[in-house]
């Protein structure tokens, strides 16, 4: 079966279904422009980098403002960080901008795919 052919289907469960319409229609797109979109990001994950929403701008910085805090809290030995904490820190310190909005992005993307 040729992919021009009018009986080539792609097979889709009906949640996945309904969520991807719900994100063609937030996103102002057609559900299949919309999945195109999505398989291209999945080969090219910087290309998000450029969509991300003020909800998700406005995680980071209080994501950032987290860590900052933790850290100057550390700093005056209030309080010691877990050892797991403490990796996270590091990892997150290890990132460039980039890296860290794309995790952020993607732990968002986590908390809404629990959400619903």
């Amino acid at each position: 079966m040729a992919k021009d052919d009018p009986q080539f289907r792609i097979r889709m469960p009906a949640d996945l279904k309904r969520r991807a319409e719900e994100a063609a229609g937030q996103n102002h797109r057609s559900l299949n422009a919309e999945i195109v979109q999505r398989v291209a990001d999945s080969f090219d994950p910087a290309s998000m980098v450029g969509r991300l929403d003020d909800a998700e701008r406005g995680l980071a910085e209080l994501l950032a403002k987290a860590i900052l805090a933790h850290e100057a809290q550390g700093r005056r030995g209030q309080e010691a960080a877990t050892a797991e904490e403490a990796a996270w820190l590091n990892l997150w310190r290890d990132m460039n901008e980039t890296q860290r909005r794309m995790a952020l992005a993607m732990l968002k993307g986590a908390m809404d795919f629990n959400a619903s």
